[in-house]
């Protein structure tokens, strides 16, 4: 029944344009995003805690350096720089169905969709920064068909 229910809650957001994670939250930063989640459905207190939630993820850039060749190893090596738009210190994730407190995590992925492998997997963490920099190093061999992936 929930399920159900939430559908359609979904379904009149999109209606209002409303179709995806980021426009939920610019909407949400608007003077109007309360009343229109109202407007489709959902109750005052259950709006409110709905624009709680979504106030509280992060929202995060990544910039990507072009590569760097280091011949003498034979890779490949791209700088990523990750910044933190909303950053809090030592935040916590939303995991309302985990038992105890969750801190955030982040890895930067390098691989290949496609081929469904991975070439770099490196664990980052914005403990006390909102602004930080990696290297990702792997074979030249990967270099036509690498995409870079940040993931939570």
């Amino acid at each position: 029944v929930c399920l159900t229910w939430a559908k359609k809650v979904a379904a009149r957001l999109a209606k209002s344009n409303v179709d995806s994670l980021p426009k939920l939250l610019e909407c949400l930063r608007s003077d109007s995003g309360l009343s229109l989640i109202k407007k489709c459905g959902l109750h005052h207190r259950k709006a409110v805690a709905a624009a709680n939630i979504c106030s509280s993820l992060p929202v995060v850039k990544m910039e990507i350096a072009p590569l760097e060749e280091n011949t003498s190893t034979n890779e490949l090596v791209v700088s990523v720089k990750v910044h933190k738009k909303n950053f809090k210190r030592n935040a916590n994730a939303y995991a309302p169905r985990f038992p105890k407190v969750k801190r955030e995590g982040w890895y930067v992925i390098a691989g290949n969709r496609e081929a469904n492998e991975i070439y770099a997997l490196k664990r980052i963490s914005f403990q006390d920064k909102a602004h930080l920099t990696t290297k990702l190093k792997f074979s030249k061999k990967d270099k036509s068909s690498v995409k870079l992936f940040l993931l939570s």
